[in-house]
């Protein structure tokens, strides 16, 4: 199993992926004892987006066109993660020189806790999770994959369809795991960091704490773009997805087992990837939450009788209101957008399912 010591051999193995996808490409160089990541030019993009504008101009001409809600959900479908794939493509490379400024003040940081706490950290138990994460997540996907083609087995049109969607699907895929695991690391650092408080004056805790808050909430402002582009991937094709499912399991009298590759194959994927949605408005989250906890320590950590004002002061301004982390200003990155996107799917899902009349549907 893959036990990374040190930050950087996560964030290297990151940009091993991405030099064979879309996104820009970063080399690890050592300079004087000190680690960077620096950005080399590439053209691997012109290679995906050509293949991407391919697929969407591949469904366009082959794919046969119906007046139905079923040709128009797998449209919405369809386009919405090749909509995402390419807007990752296009976005990444305008941010490519804010991952390489983020990439080196994460370095920056990891060695500025290491030097406040005196001690060396590893990262064995988040190279299990990244791990263990990404198989769980590729081998559903191949299976969803495969359970489709058996289920369309006689029809044509439909397995170059989800031959092209899958080809959508895992262009992008490896990129929301970059987005869950950038809150993962900053929250490691924040536990980091508070477990090595001990003898530390007050103005030295603060003054970290801070630097680290300021890099969290630049690293958000990095990704917020992208985030909204999974967000409203994932609504969309989870609400079809489940809609689908639901539907076609009502009107249509189908065997057992093929019931059940159906529901695996829809309902499985579909909860996993809402499921990596929800873990990265949980870890934003607890960025927000070690503000309170850092408050208390801060509290404690000073007992001279001359600075009490001072800390006093320190801790209201760490325990007031954790400033909340807004998705380009729509709405707040925290647990409550997880249960918000649950009802809206399952109203949407309702709604279809209620008003669709059952020859609009055609599997």
């Amino acid at each position: 199993m893959w036990a990374p010591n040190e930050l950087s051999e996560i964030i290297v193995v990151f940009c091993k992926i991405w030099t064979f996808f879309d996104l820009p490409v970063y080399k690890l160089e050592t300079t004087n004892a000190k680690k960077r990541f620096k950005n080399k030019p590439a053209f691997y993009y012109f290679t995906v987006l050509s293949m991407l504008l391919l697929g969407v101009v591949f469904y366009l001409i082959f794919f046969p066109q119906e007046n139905s809600l079923n040709y128009y959900s797998l449209l919405l479908q369809y386009f919405i993660i090749y909509g995402q794939s390419i807007g990752t493509v296009i976005y990444s490379q305008m941010k490519r020189k804010d991952f390489e400024d983020i990439f080196n003040d994460l370095l920056l940081m990891e060695e500025k806790i290491h030097e406040f706490g005196q001690t060396n950290t590893n990262y064995h138990t988040l190279g299990k999770q990244i791990v263990a994460c990404v198989v769980l997540q590729s081998v559903l996907v191949l299976l969803a994959t495969a359970f489709d083609v058996y289920l369309n087995m006689d029809s044509g049109p439909y397995r170059m369809y989800i031959s092209g969607y899958y080809l959508g699907v895992l262009t992008s895929y490896h990129f929301g795991f970059f987005l869950l695991v950038m809150p993962v690391i900053i929250v490691k650092l924040f536990n980091d960091f508070i477990s090595s408080i001990k003898e530390q004056t007050t103005e030295y805790i603060v003054e970290i704490y801070l630097d680290l808050f300021k890099l969290a909430k630049r690293i958000f402002q990095t990704l917020q773009g992208f985030i909204l582009l999974k967000i409203t991937t994932t609504f969309t094709t989870t609400t079809m997805d489940l809609f689908h499912c639901s539907y076609s399991l009502e009107i249509i009298e189908i065997p057992f087992v093929v019931g059940l590759i159906m529901v695996i194959g829809n309902v499985l994927l579909t909860m996993t990837t809402l499921l990596l949605d929800f873990a990265m408005f949980f870890y934003y989250h607890l960025i927000l939450e070690k503000k309170k906890i850092l408050s208390d320590i801060v509290k404690k950590n000073e007992t001279n009788f001359y600075k009490n004002k001072k800390v006093d002061l320190v801790y209201l301004q760490l325990h007031q209101k954790p400033t909340t982390f807004m998705v380009c200003g729509l709405f707040p990155m925290n647990c409550s957008l997880g249960f918000s996107m649950i009802a809206g799917i399952t109203t949407y899902v309702i709604y279809l399912v209620q008003f669709t009349p059952k020859s609009d549907i055609m599997f």
